[in-house]
């Protein structure tokens, strides 16, 4: 397949991905492409049998504060355990990611996944550092081995 196709068929699957999120402060997208060619997509949001959160409802900034009482589930821990409820293997696979960077605890779970390569669509930086750890994130991620791209 060209790259631009599958470029944009990534980007595309990504924004209906992201449209799923009920999160107000932040949608965010992850389509994991299996080596077997299989694809899972997560976003982010309250675990789905435990309903909706009040925060999440209200929206707003995102600070340490606010961190401590969000019950959301990244949309890459969500592409992971429906990979894992279906019986999808992703070990070797891609993890596209609609934008931002893996906070530490998401690029952890990849790596133990077994995720081979990660890409970041469009890559935001306003979220402080302290609530999520990128630094982290990218050298788990790199003493891993994961090869990880930039698209924007």
């Amino acid at each position: 397949m060209d790259v631009g196709v599958e470029r944009d068929e990534v980007l595309r699957l990504l924004s209906e991905t992201k449209a799923l999120g009920t999160c107000m402060s932040a949608r965010i997208a992850a389509v994991i492409e299996a080596p077997g060619g299989g694809r899972v997509i997560g976003w982010n949001g309250p675990p789905g049998r435990a309903g909706l959160h009040d925060r999440c409802l209200a929206g707003g900034a995102i600070s340490p504060e606010t961190q401590r009482d969000c019950p959301c589930v990244h949309a890459e821990v969500r592409a992971i355990c429906r990979a894992a409820s279906a019986g999808i293997p992703i070990e070797g696979g891609t993890l596209y990611l609609s934008e931002w960077f893996p906070c530490a605890p998401c690029a952890a779970a990849m790596i133990e996944a077994g995720i081979a390569r990660m890409v970041v669509a469009k890559k935001i930086e306003y979220v402080k550092d302290e609530c999520y750890n990128f630094g982290l994130a990218r050298r788990l991620l790199q003493d891993a081995g994961v090869a990880v791209e930039e698209w924007a």
